[in-house]
């Protein structure tokens, strides 16, 4: 899949595109605007669009992993990044009231299946950015991100607690980025990873 660096993104200096440079290798990255495939916080949705087609990608409205998509456009809050001949490729944005990236979501999940494996944008990812997906720890992240309290939840099944697996979030507004896992009960791997792209607060 060929990756996107528009005229909109390219014009800035400061901007990193993950799929070209290993962002938390960068000594200042916690200042630097980040793109993945092109897509910025703040682009509009008619520019996610377009950008998309740049780089032989759809929007599509977001669902459960393995259900059929559909066309874009996608007017949805939240869309998911598809290519044109392939399945999701492990990208989300969200929009705000105004029809603006507000968040950008990078997600991996241990049972995805080796056709979205080969579609991911992850795998043009390196250095301390790939191995924050392909080798996550909690040692990483405080090193990456610092020391936070995570925030855990729980499915709620038959009007009871499952405590099989744990969603745990972690907030970083002075980095705007957020981690979410889901944890299986005394395993210290995640099943799913998400890093979450948000303004800076």
């Amino acid at each position: 899949m060929r990756r996107c660096w528009t005229e909109a993104t390219s014009g800035n200096a400061d901007l990193v595109e993950l799929t070209k440079t290993d962002l938390f290798s960068l000594p200042d990255w916690e200042r630097r605007a980040i793109a993945v495939y092109g897509f910025t916080l703040g682009v509009s949705g008619s520019d996610a669009s377009r950008i998309a087609d740049a780089a032989n990608l759809t929007l599509v409205p977001h669902s459960p992993r393995g259900v059929q998509k559909w066309p874009s456009p996608c007017s949805q809050e939240t869309c998911d990044i598809y290519g044109k001949n392939s399945p999701w490729v492990g990208v989300s944005l969200s929009f705000d009231a105004a029809q603006r990236v507000n968040k950008i979501a990078v997600g991996t999940s241990v049972d995805e299946i080796p056709e979205v494996k080969r579609a991911s944008v992850i795998r043009f990812f390196m250095g301390r950015t790939a191995q924050f997906f392909d080798n996550y720890t909690d040692a990483l992240r405080e090193q990456l991100f610092g020391h936070v309290e995570g925030k855990a939840t729980h499915d709620i099944i038959s009007g009871k607690e499952d405590t099989h697996f744990v969603y745990i979030e972690y907030d970083y507004p002075h980095s705007g980025v957020i981690v979410h896992l889901t944890v299986a009960t005394g395993d210290p791997k995640p099943l799913d990873i998400e890093l979450d792209f948000v303004t800076r607060q």
